[in-house]
């Protein structure tokens, strides 16, 4: 064979950049056509809700990705958040009160079977004592979700036209959220920053997870969790963290004029069901004009039938417990008839502020932050 020339050398030196570009070339158009086509209506509900394109891991997808389906918005849980499948009407019906709960695991009735939780109960209880209305209770509560997803899981139903919220902090979630938010900020620093901007690259990615039956997510350690929780100054950041987002949640409500009642934390293991973290994680909502005090509900409950179990563990309600808020929340709706029919003779007449403007006055669009005591985060 003849030795390569300098010149033939050199020839195949300049082809190194060409190929270099059609590479890139080709990645582009790759890219583009992820970005195109990777879209709900094209590959539909299944598809989109086990590989949704996000690139945030944690806080990419904890906003509901509604679909289409005829006269209805239909939701689908996804890989990130596991709230209930719901569906609304596309087009109001005059006569609808539509009420979303934002909440975590108990509220959501975590670990009990579908049509357990308290919003599934009180929306059957509300078209029973209340007919003239039609009732539709969305639970839009997640696991783990603490108080700043709460507020971007509202912000963004917003436009799905809540008549009122029921909100439900828990207040021992906000560990979740700055852990996720801590993982995806340390996922997109440095040059993953820049690959996680690419669709392509991470449904590349999710695709070979899938393969390897393997997920994407950090688990969620108690250890963790619990050394956390040791630290004073991640307790005053977190107990700031909720007292803020009541406030937005609150202002979002003034600003549409929507109520919003709120629901108070209790525990299993506590004398009636509370004691002095309850009481500092219930804080910042108790003196809510529309409140439940769950914990003396089912203390009450408790006394009168103390053969039933209210628990499915130390802070989660049994479906038994689950009817207990229910019932409360129904007698307070039904003491504020009144202020549901305003909201229906109202309807079409008010004119709620623009979303920026509303975004600007609450705070709604807050960055968000994974912020630990140091030597305390995940």
């Amino acid at each position: 064979m003849d030795k390569s020339s300098f010149i033939s050398s050199f020839s195949s030196f300049r082809r190194v950049p060409a190929a270099a570009l059609l590479a890139v070339a080709l990645f582009v158009a790759a890219e583009c056509a992820v970005a195109l086509l990777w879209r709900p209506d094209v590959v539909g509900a299944g598809r989109y809700s086990v590989h949704s394109p996000s690139y945030g891991y944690g806080y990419g997808s904890d906003v509901p990705r509604l679909f289409r389906d005829g006269a209805d918005w239909r939701y689908y849980p996804t890989e990130y958040v596991n709230i209930r499948p719901f569906s609304i009407r596309r087009s109001k019906p005059d006569n609808e009160i539509r009420i979303f709960v934002l909440g975590g695991s108990v509220s959501r009735g975590t670990g009990l079977r579908e049509g357990a939780d308290y919003a599934s109960q009180l929306e059957r209880s509300l078209d029973e004592h209340l007919p003239e209305y039609d009732w539709k209770i969305v639970n839009l509560s997640a696991d783990g979700f603490g108080t700043t997803r709460m507020v971007r899981v509202l912000t963004n139903m917003l436009p799905h036209g809540p008549d009122a919220l029921i909100v439900h902090p828990h207040g021992s979630n906000e560990y979740e959220d700055a852990r996720d938010a801590h993982y995806r900020n340390a996922l997109r620093a440095g040059i993953n920053g820049l690959l996680l901007r690419s669709r392509l690259v991470v449904l590349s990615k999710k695709a070979e997870l899938a393969k390897l039956r393997t997920g994407d997510r950090l688990p969620i350690d108690i250890e963790d969790e619990e050394h956390a929780s040791l630290h004073p100054e991640n307790i005053r950041r977190w107990d700031a963290v909720v007292a803020k987002n009541i406030e937005r949640i609150g202002c979002v409500s003034r600003e549409l004029g929507i109520p919003a009642v709120f629901v108070g934390r209790a525990e299993r293991d506590a004398p009636a069901f509370r004691n002095a973290r309850v009481e500092r994680l219930n804080a910042p909502i108790r003196d809510e004009s529309l409140y439940v005090e769950t914990a003396a509900a089912l203390a009450r409950a408790a006394a009168e039938r103390p053969a039933v179990a209210l628990w499915h563990d130390n802070t989660h309600y049994s479906e038994a417990g689950h009817a207990v808020v229910a019932r409360e929340l129904l007698a307070l709706f039904r003491s504020k008839r009144a202020m549901f029919d305003r909201i229906v003779a109202r309807r079409g007449d008010a004119t709620p502020p623009p979303a920026g403007e509303m975004a600007a006055r609450c705070g709604t669009r807050q960055p968000i932050r994974g912020v630990l005591a140091e030597g305390q985060g995940p």
